[in-house]
């Protein structure tokens, strides 16, 4: 269905840049506020399609806000979708925050990648972002310094450049993917030890 949608509203002979804030209960109207505000001053020489995904739990106001100013040519808004991953997978551009879930859709299925942590409360997105920047598979832009200007430079730059740095790294095996089975491994292990101590004991 999401393949479907990304066809029905996507020139394949245009690059595509994915925009997500996540599950948007944060940042998202900086992040995407900033991205329309870039598709209205350029949209006389765009040179890309851009899908918003702004996040289920975007509030309701900013929510309804940015639906509303998403109305250009070479945009798509989508309130809800089941998963981003369909569209990352498609992207030739992925911008988006650093939270958990969203960094591990990135690492699977995206090719380029501009990551906008959330530092509000934590710090933990920012470390995720910048590690993932110090290895070269990322490219990292504070929330300080986010301008309709700066994202057009950053944007242009990425999908000028050939590389594709989270393809590379996957087909080197770089990272994996195997977490939640060696999760269950490690469980497993635990049991039978206590298994045996408490029959090597009665």
């Amino acid at each position: 269905e999401a393949d479907t949608e990304i066809e029905a509203h996507h020139d394949p002979r245009r690059p595509l840049v994915a925009v997500t804030a996540g599950g948007g209960d944060g940042a998202v109207d900086l992040i995407v506020g900033a991205t329309l505000d870039m598709l209205d001053e350029h949209a006389a020489d765009l040179p890309f399609d851009t899908v918003i995904l702004p996040g289920p739990l975007a509030p309701t106001a900013v929510m309804d806000d940015l639906k509303q100013r998403a109305n250009g040519p070479h945009v798509t808004f989508h309130e809800f979708v089941p998963s981003t991953s369909p569209f990352m997978r498609a992207a030739d551009l992925v911008v988006c925050t650093g939270g958990y879930n969203t960094t591990v859709q990135l690492l699977r299925n995206g090719r380029r990648a501009l990551m906008i942590p959330r530092v509000m409360h934590r710090s933990e997105q920012l470390l995720r972002a910048t590690r993932l920047d110090d290895l070269g598979l990322v490219e990292i832009l504070l929330p300080d310094a986010v301008t309709p200007e700066r994202l057009w430079s950053c944007l242009t730059t990425q999908l000028a450049r050939l590389e594709e740095p989270l393809t590379a790294a996957r087909a080197e095996e770089r990272f994996s993917f195997e977490g939640a089975q060696n999760l269950a491994d490690f469980c497993a292990e635990i049991i039978a030890a206590r298994h045996h101590s408490r029959e090597a004991t009665s």
